[in-house]
């Protein structure tokens, strides 16, 4: 007599372990996902307040750099003179001395829209002719200037320029 092999019968589902180790496996390919994806989201508004702290702070270079160096309507001292208390006002470049906006305004004083927690802030000191980065006693003709720019008080740009008297 011959034989007839007998037919097994096909499995109906999967086991436990297949589906165990296959959750596990989706569920780290999920996990990797999704902190790639919050990496990227975090360097693109990282990325993107970086270009706006640099956009501030140049902005605001530019208008101290197109002042006078030195008062042209009362004795040149450093620093604000009498009646320039707002920046509209300032007509030469230690004027800006010691300014701090939060948020970050115009020049007619109107706060920028969407610069909530930002902070601009400007220093101007007499800088030495042979070493401009150190700061002077006296006049020598040249003034450092720098603006910081800041975003709920991490520096996010830091600008300096020169100006001289010639």
């Amino acid at each position: 007599m011959t034989r007839v092999p007998s037919r097994t019968r096909p499995r109906a589902g999967f086991s436990l372990i297949e589906v165990a180790i296959s959750s596990i496996l989706v569920g780290s390919i999920l996990v990797a996902a999704l902190s790639t994806t919050g990496a990227v989201l975090r360097f693109r508004s990282s990325t993107s307040d970086q270009s706006r702290a640099t956009l501030l702070a140049t902005d605001l270079l530019a208008e101290i750099q197109g002042r006078a160096y030195a008062d042209p309507d009362q004795t040149p001292g450093f620093g604000r003179e009498s009646g320039e208390t707002v920046r509209s006002q300032f007509d030469d470049v230690d004027d800006y001395g010691a300014l701090t906006e939060s948020p970050p305004k115009n020049l007619a004083g109107t706060a920028l829209a969407g610069f909530t927690g930002w902070t601009r802030s400007v220093t101007v000191a007499r800088a030495q002719r042979n070493s401009p980065m150190q700061t002077a006693a006296g006049d020598e003709g040249l003034k450092r200037i720098t603006v910081v720019v800041t975003k709920n008080g991490v520096t996010l740009r830091t600008v300096d320029a020169l100006r001289a008297n010639y």
